[in-house]
């Protein structure tokens, strides 16, 4: 049975060509972290929901511990580009405390560079967080980026 517990959804507003009103472009960002409960084992599993902004895509992911340190991910919904990544990173546990050691050595920023066309898509730092929350490193808490005006 899923549970969301938390949800967030900020909207972004970028200023565009000479800065009049006319060229404001809208982008909605949203995370949704939720807790699925299994019933047989009393354990959560974490799921992930990212509204990645201006290409309208919708990933979900979620985690399961396998033992502690070690987890399995599952891209259940995501676009193209992610569906590229799904070999790599639901082959096998990934293990979790060599992913938050070292952004240079982690096996979703490396295959996220081979996979996705934009660098600045923010799955795979979500998929980080899915990871860290799924073993407990982290408070499984919504992450956004906003635009502001100064």
């Amino acid at each position: 049975m899923w549970e969301w517990k938390y949800e967030s959804s900020t909207i972004i507003g970028i200023w565009l060509g000479n800065h009049r009103p006319s060229h404001l472009l809208t982008i909605r960002v949203q995370v949704r972290i939720a807790i699925c409960y299994n019933q047989g084992d009393g354990e959560y599993m974490k799921k992930i929901s990212v509204f990645a902004g201006v290409c309208g895509e919708k990933v979900e992911a979620t985690a399961e511990s396998v033992d502690g340190r070690h987890v399995k991910i599952s891209i259940t919904r995501c676009c193209v580009h992610v569906e590229k990544m799904k070999a790599t990173l639901e082959n096998g546990p990934l293990d979790g405390f060599e992913l938050m050691r070292n952004i240079r050595k982690s096996q979703i920023y490396d295959a996220a560079g081979e996979c996705l066309p934009h660098v600045t898509c923010p799955v795979p730092s979500a998929l980080h967080k899915l990871v860290e929350a799924e073993l407990g490193l982290a408070v499984p808490v919504d992450v956004t980026i906003k635009f502001e005006k100064e």
